[in-house]
């Protein structure tokens, strides 16, 4: 089961007043961190943020408990601590807001315990239940007079289903079943019902945050970092609706450490090439990463975690690029135009091809209603993990270099430079 969730506002504080910008996320999700949790399916979640305090143990309403999660969530808690979801992306959406991918684990996989809190979970969201939903963030907080503002995310531990989201309208959104028919979808809903209760203030809202840094694994990461001439302090934030804000750890001079970041020489280089048309980013990423495959020694001797983690990090970039031509699909334009697919080999300009339709019948559907019907998003996956496929493919496999690849790149390097 497939669900996808509004998971924070950029727009919007934190019920403890903090803030998250759109800058900051999308700064985290171009990291190998952020790479390698979605791919090893490691960004994991449960049912309320009680399992993550090692402070309560057990399900029971002793004092620790209770500056955790509010009452009614035990109503949604199953016995000890056990994962039910992992989050298969992240995405910065238009209006605003982070939203969260997220698929159910499958309880056959699992013992008791842990499949009877899976069980719970699909249980609500088959039955159309759009509870709420609250982040776990690590990072680096700006404390100022008027709330925390974060300056660098150094990870999102996941996110846990509750009746206490620090967002009003953080939750689950929409939810579909293994083979992408709709269940439930908030955005139908509202349609449906009218808002009557939209001026209705909401009031003791805090954010919780944990004291022990070894709960998160992180036990020798600075407590403190300069980044932009300023000090800031390390704090996980359980975002929930009723906890209070906590500190974690002490701060040491002997334990701060400036920001790292890229070189001036680093940061030139990206943006040069975040100036290159999509065809020409497509054709200096294909070259660079079968170069680099190369040097490497073929995928058959590369050590398989990195090869992984390689693949992961060509699909991302793929994908980036990808956004780039959306507007001129949606206007006509081929898509082997805009990405020179039929220098890249044939398998690619085969695919994107059969990407062509899927792609611009997807983004026409958005613009007219908001959202892509579960029919229309199957067939676009499938037609664009082809088209990564291909990609792949050609990057990380045997085949030769495409013949004149580099020589065209060359030209049309210099074309740039001469606008």
């Amino acid at each position: 089961m497939q669900f996808k969730v509004k998971l924070l506002s950029f727009n919007e504080p934190a019920s403890d007043s903090s803030r998250i910008s759109r800058e900051i996320v999308e700064q985290f999700m171009a990291t190998e961190t952020y790479k390698n949790a979605i791919a090893s399916h490691s960004m994991l979640g449960t049912m309320s943020h009680y399992p993550r305090n090692v402070g309560t143990g057990t399900k029971n309403l002793n004092p620790a408990v209770s500056k955790t999660v509010g009452k009614d969530d035990l109503m949604i808690i199953v016995g000890e601590a056990a994962p039910t979801h992992y989050v298969t992306g992240l995405e910065c959406g238009s209006d605003g807001w982070l939203y969260a991918y997220a698929k159910t684990l499958d309880e056959k996989n699992f013992d008791t315990q842990a499949a009877e809190n899976i069980k719970r979970l699909k249980g609500l969201l088959s039955s159309g239940c759009l509870i709420g939903c609250s982040a776990v963030i690590l990072g680096y907080w700006d404390s100022t007079t008027n709330g925390d503002i974060l300056k660098k995310m150094v990870n999102l531990k996941g996110f846990d289903l509750t009746l206490n989201p620090s967002w009003k309208k953080a939750q689950v959104v929409s939810v579909e079943d293994d083979e992408g028919n709709l269940i439930a979808d908030v955005e139908d809903r509202v349609r449906t019902f009218s808002e009557g209760n939209e001026d209705v203030k909401y009031e003791g809202m805090k954010v919780k945050t944990f004291s022990d840094l070894s709960q998160f694994g992180v036990q020798d990461i600075a407590k403190s970092s300069k980044i932009e001439g300023k000090y800031t302090i390390l704090k996980a934030k359980e975002f929930s609706a009723n906890s209070s804000a906590e500190f974690i750890g002490e701060v040491s001079d002997e334990k701060v450490e400036e920001e790292k970041t890229f070189s001036a020489a680093t940061v030139r280089e990206r943006l040069r090439f975040a100036k290159f048309s999509p065809r020409m980013r497509f054709r200096r990423l294909f070259l660079d990463y079968k170069q680099l495959v190369k040097q490497l020694g073929g995928q058959e001797r590369m050590d398989p975690e990195e090869l992984r983690i390689l693949k992961s990090m060509f699909t991302s970039d793929c994908l980036d690029i990808f956004k780039q031509i959306t507007s001129d699909v949606t206007n006509g334009k081929q898509i082997n135009v805009l990405i020179g697919g039929s220098s890249l080999g044939k398998q690619v300009r085969v695919a994107a091809q059969k990407l062509q339709i899927p792609y611009k019948m997807a983004m026409i559907e958005i613009n007219k209603k908001g959202y892509l019907s579960p029919m229309r998003m199957k067939k676009l996956q499938e037609a664009y993990t082809e088209f990564t496929q291909s990609m792949v493919d050609e990057v990380f496999g045997s085949s030769p270099m495409p013949e004149n690849l580099d020589v065209e790149e060359n030209i049309e390097n210099e074309e740039e430079g001469k606008e």
